[in-house]
C-alpha cells in the first residue's frame, strides 16, 4: 500500500488503501530504428493472438508482433525505445526486467537482464546465438 509522508515531519503519515497508479513506473519497450536492420513494416507480423497486459496500461490489450530477423552474426544488439505505458503514471524511472522464453544453451542474454531506465530512454538487447539450426524464442520485458 502507498504510504504518503508529510515533509519535514516523517511521524505524520496516510496510508492509501489499494494501488496508485501515479506512483508506478509503466513501461513499454518497442523496437527502435527497423530500417538499420532492414526489417519493413510487413515482417512486423500480427500472430492474430491477444495478449492481455497490465490493465493499468492505457492499451492493456495488444496483438503480438513478432519479428523476424535473420542474421549469420553470432551476437546481434537490437536496440528499443522505452515507451510510457500509461499517462496516469507520474514514476519517471523504475526497473525493467528481461527474460527470454527459452533455457536454450544456444541463446545467451548478454545485456543487463535487470536495470534502472526512465521514459524516453534506450536500451540494447544484446543476444550471443549459436544455432545449428532456425531458432525461435521471444523476450519477456
Amino acid at each position: 500500500m502507498p504510504i504518503i509522508t508529510q515533509t519535514g515531519n516523517p511521524s505524520n503519515s496516510l496510508t492509501i488503501p489499494g494501488w496508485t497508479l501515479a506512483d508506478e513506473f509503466l513501461p513499454l519497450l518497442k523496437f527502435d530504428n527497423p530500417s538499420k536492420y532492414n526489417v519493413k513494416d510487413e515482417e512486423l507480423i500480427p500472430s492474430g493472438d491477444s495478449v492481455k497486459l497490465s490493465k493499468y496500461l492505457d492499451k492493456p490489450n495488444q496483438n503480438l508482433k513478432v519479428l523476424q530477423l535473420t542474421t549469420e552474426k553470432n551476437t546481434i544488439s537490437l536496440p528499443f525505445k522505452i515507451l510510457k505505458g500509461s499517462d496516469d503514471s507520474d514514476d519517471e524511472d523504475g526497473i525493467v526486467t528481461v527474460k527470454l522464453s527459452t533455457n536454450d544453451p544456444k541463446i545467451k542474454l548478454k545485456s543487463k537482464n535487470e536495470f534502472k531506465s526512465s521514459y524516453g530512454s534506450k536500451y540494447s538487447l544484446e543476444l550471443e546465438m549459436n544455432p545449428e539450426k532456425s531458432l525461435e524464442f521471444f523476450v519477456d520485458f
